[in-house]
């Protein structure tokens, strides 16, 4: 392994891979909603019809046969069978909602940078009681227990961007935004993903609530990022296997990297036979609750191996997704030899950040009850009522601030409206 500690030099560069994505950064974008209404509404109404045509046939027919256990044992699926059919045609009302369209400049956000959300409401305006817009972030692990198969998610920021009850304000308007210093790239893979999403929640009294998400994109690249901190390297600027046969570093012993930086290292092994094939492999892991996802974003190999050699290489890495810790993702990076046959491997952990440090997400958004919803909406409706016969004095403040003072007695509130300000809002 002599000469192995010299700065090596590159013998060419891998592929840059970007994340995914065609949105021009510095253009404006027109979201489109996660889920069209008319998706949501066929596709409850088609689970509906079958799972009641199936359960309500079969019980039906045991009916007629006098089997009385059956007739039991089905209605349980006749009952489900209803709730679906309401929920069916709860989503088939959302579809007279009033209609809300955003775009948003730059189309991808980025952190240090000021973002304009521009909304403009169409139909029936008036209906609308107050409307809401909120940036959330969501992580989701997917997992196996047992036979079935599980998703959970939690929704770790929301950033409130605009409250809205006056009526030119619900038609159309725009609000300025900064994302959180927290705020990282989403990403996706089979089993695990973080993603960000703009969600506009609206009020319409006895008729179905406004509630459709659009997804957008936040750039791995950091507008505000200072130079990345390294953390002090390892005693050895080089990791070895535990037999000591193949060794990997990278220049100066770094282990911290900003995205879209150039890896420069050696890779280095001493073997009594010539392998078969050796290779750097950069990849990015998770690990949480989720089955764990691995992706090689990139790959050197080295042509006709001997015994002993050492290689140089150059990587560079994409701008996403960053080295994160969340409640049910994180996200790890590494560099990897890999030496045939006997799948023989040393590995060297790296962090990939704007400032060299592990993104620790927040704790989860607390979710309400629904006991605690339910009579928030009513003592919502109560306050607005109250206010337009001018009841009290209580009716000179606004209808959102009412509810608030009257639903904090409430026990075990979470207010679910609750998100922390970061805006300011303007109207057309």
């Amino acid at each position: 392994m002599v000469g192995f500690w010299r700065t090596p030099r590159p013998r060419g560069t891998a592929p840059r891979v970007e994340p995914t994505g065609t949105v021009a950064d510095d253009l404006e974008r027109e979201l489109r909603p996660a889920q069209a209404r008319v998706t949501r509404a066929l596709g409850a109404g088609i689970v509906a019809l079958f799972w009641n045509g199936i359960s309500w046939a079969i019980l039906v027919s045991c009916y007629r046969d006098r089997e009385w256990a059956g007739v039991a044992f089905l209605g349980l699926f006749a009952l489900i069978g209803l709730v679906l059919l309401a929920a069916a045609v709860h989503q088939g009302l959302a579809l007279a909602n009033p209609r809300v369209s955003l775009r948003v400049r730059p189309g991808r956000l980025k952190r240090g940078a000021t973002h304009r959300l521009t909304w403009h409401t169409e139909g029936a305006v008036h209906r609308l009681r107050r409307l809401r817009i909120t940036l959330e972030g969501r992580e989701a692990a997917t997992y196996r227990r047992g036979t079935s198969t599980t998703t959970d998610r939690v929704t770790f920021a929301c950033v409130e961007l605009a409250e809205l009850t006056a009526l030119l304000e619900l038609r159309q308007g725009e609000t300025v935004f900064a994302l959180p210093a927290f705020a990282v790239p989403g990403f996706q893979a089979a089993n695990n993903r973080i993603e960000w999403v703009l969600r506009v929640q609206g009020e319409v009294p006895f008729w179905p609530d406004v509630d459709d998400e659009f997804g957008v994109e936040i750039s791995g690249v950091d507008e505000e990022a200072s130079p990345a901190e390294r953390p002090a390297p390892p005693p050895e600027d080089m990791t070895r296997s535990a037999d000591g046969a193949l060794a990997l570093r990278t220049e100066q012993g770094q282990v911290a990297f900003r995205p879209g930086a150039t890896i420069i290292g050696a890779a280095g092994w001493s073997l009594p036979t010539p392998p078969r094939s050796a290779e750097v492999r950069l990849f990015w892991y998770t690990s949480g609750k989720g089955t764990r996802d691995v992706t090689v974003v990139a790959s050197v190999p080295f042509a006709q191996p001997t015994s002993q050699e050492v290689q140089p290489f150059t990587l560079t890495l994409p701008t996403a997704p960053w080295s994160t810790d969340g409640r049910l993702v994180s996200v790890s990076w590494a560099l990897e030899l890999v030496v045939q046959p006997g799948e023989r491997s040393v590995r060297r952990e790296l962090v990939v950040s704007p400032d060299g440090r592990i993104v620790a997400l927040p704790e989860p958004v607390p979710e309400p009850t629904g006991h605690a919803s339910g009579c928030r909406k009513f003592l919502r409706s109560l306050a607005a009522s109250s206010r337009k016969h001018g009841a009290g004095p209580a009716s000179e403040l606004p209808w959102s601030r009412k509810a608030a003072l009257a639903s904090a007695a409430l026990p075990g509130n979470h207010e679910p409206w609750e998100c922390r300000r970061d805006a300011r809002t303007t109207g057309p």
